[in-house]
Formats: structure tokens, C-alpha cells, sequence
């Protein structure tokens, strides 16, 4: 039985808002790539959310703080492409004969297109869903891979009417200690951490 190999691919990313990229998937990863954390890219948090991304970069405040997570806006008021992040990184991953490679996502919320050198996938829309896609036929066997991911929020994101949301609040007070409860309120109210996932390069030898 042949070994299997991975690569994790958690380190080097950049990421982007949307709105502020004025470039294609298929630009970014052929003629255009990013070359470094100068606006509008910055440090990508990957596994992580986009709010992860913003909060690493000093974008919003730190939700984990106090009360500070009710000064970021909430997606229901800014819309959707507002937290919609292009995900940009650099791979090697070298072929031998008989070698698949697998890209896996551990988990996107809620939908996202993958460009890899060019070449352009569609991800199935889905809460923090697993994906795996054979990509051999369209890696660089011998060099450089760009891949660039688009995420999208979920297609209409709702927004929590006040008296939900008191009644919410009333039942994790009683189920939790009033020094931990706050976080997780503050993650449900905000509605910003909308996108997750990690991505690995798994090979295969396929055959002896």
C-alpha cells in the first residue's frame, strides 16, 4: 500500500474584501497574483472566520473584549459583500507518476469559488461544509501553485429580532456562569464570523 502525504496549507495567506479587489479569480492566479500585504490585502487567519482575518489586522475591535464585539457591525445591517473575503496563498506540491492530489476544506460557510492556476471551481453552498476536489490535472507539477478562494456569507442572512434575542439571553444566563456566557452572546448577536475553513493538499501514490 502506497504512503499518503499532506500538506496544510495554514500559513502565508492573504485575504481581501471583495469590494476592494478589482481583479478576477482567474487574474489573481495567473497574471496578478498579490504580492504582499499592501492594501487592500492583509494577513489571512486560515482555519478561521472572516472576522478572525479582521480582528488579527486591528480592523474591528477585539470581540473577546468586554463589550466590544457590539461596536461591529452585524451583517444583517452592512450586507453580505461586506463580509464577502477573497483568500489568497502560494503551494508547491511536486507529482510523480500515479500521484493524485486532493484539496480538502474542513469547513466553509457558506458558499466559495476556488481558482487554481486559472482554473475555476464551484463549491456547494452549505453551513461550514466539507469539500474535497481532485485538483492534479490542473496543479503545477513542477513549481508554484496560486490558488485564491472567494467566500460568501450565507445568501440572506437574517437579523435577530430584540425580543429573540432577550429570550436567548435569559436561557444562557441560567445555563451558564455569568464570566463565560458574554462570549458566546456576543459571537450569536454579531453574526460576523461567517466564514471557517482549512485546507490541506493531500497525495496519494496511486498503484505499487
Amino acid at each position: 500500500m502506497a504512503e499518503m502525504g499532506k500538506v496544510v496549507l495554514n500559513s502565508g495567506w492573504l485575504a481581501a474584501r471583495s469590494t476592494e479587489v478589482n481583479l478576477s479569480g482567474v487574474q489573481l492566479t495567473t497574471t496578478h497574483p498579490p504580492s504582499g500585504q499592501s492594501p487592500p490585502w492583509m494577513k489571512g487567519v486560515v482555519p478561521g472566520t472572516v472576522l478572525a482575518t479582521l480582528a488579527k489586522n486591528k480592523r474591528v475591535p477585539d470581540p473577546f473584549y468586554g463589550l466590544e464585539n457590539e461596536s461591529i457591525i452585524d451583517i444583517a445591517d452592512s450586507g453580505r459583500e461586506h463580509y464577502t473575503f477573497w483568500f489568497f496563498t502560494r503551494f508547491h506540491c511536486n507529482l510523480v507518476v500515479n500521484q493524485q492530489v486532493d484539496l480538502n476544506f474542513r469547513a466553509i460557510n457558506y458558499s466559495a469559488e476556488l481558482f487554481l492556476n486559472g482554473h475555476k471551481r464551484v463549491l456547494p453552498k452549505g453551513m461550514f461544509r466539507r469539500h474535497s476536489l481532485d485538483v492534479t490535472d490542473i496543479l503545477s507539477p513542477h513549481g508554484e501553485n496560486l490558488l485564491a478562494v472567494i467566500v460568501h456569507p450565507p445568501d440572506h442572512p437574517g437579523k435577530i429580532p430584540p425580543e429573540v434575542a432577550k429570550v436567548v439571553i435569559m436561557r444562557l444566563e441560567k445555563m451558564l456562569q455569568p464570566s463565560t456566557w458574554r462570549v458566546g452572546i456576543g459571537w450569536l448577536l454579531s453574526g460576523t464570523g461567517t466564514v471557517a475553513f482549512g485546507m490541506r493538499c493531500l497525495s496519494q501514490l496511486l498503484g505499487q
